[in-house]
């Protein structure tokens, strides 16, 4: 009997350390990276493996084509883990540059999510590029 309790707390220490481990980062990006031919009325999707901090994302966010910033606005979903900008426009028949600073950081205030542990920053910083159509 004695053994199963330590079997049991063993296995509970190793999840809670794995959890505590993983570092925010962007497991999914709309357009595709190095996308073709992209409707000039795309918006912008990012999709995290934990949820989120708004403001941290949205300050440490841009999209660009050549030197020129596109402004627009954000919208999330509730969980915090997928943002989506909707560009005011876009460059015709241009290459585009999605970046996220690795500042941004996971959000440790969701109730009933998983939580940063110690890797609060995404680990480096994230860069998509993809083309416009004329």
């Amino acid at each position: 009997m004695r053994g199963i309790y330590f079997i049991l707390i063993a296995l509970f220490i190793i999840s809670c350390k794995k959890e505590s481990e993983e570092i925010p980062q962007v497991i999914k990006v709309t357009p595709a990276n190095n996308s073709e031919n992209v409707l000039l009325n795309v918006s912008i999707e990012l999709y995290f493996n934990m949820p989120m901090d708004r403001m941290s994302c949205e300050e440490n966010f841009k999209l660009y084509c050549d030197s020129l910033m596109h402004t627009g606005n954000f919208e999330w979903n509730s969980d915090h883990t997928h943002m989506i900008f909707h560009p005011d426009t876009l460059c015709p028949d241009r290459e585009h540059t999605i970046f996220l600073s690795k500042n941004a950081r996971c959000d440790d205030d969701m109730p009933h999510m998983n939580h940063c542990g110690e890797h609060n920053n995404m680990e480096r910083d994230f860069t998509s590029k993809f083309r416009t159509r004329k």
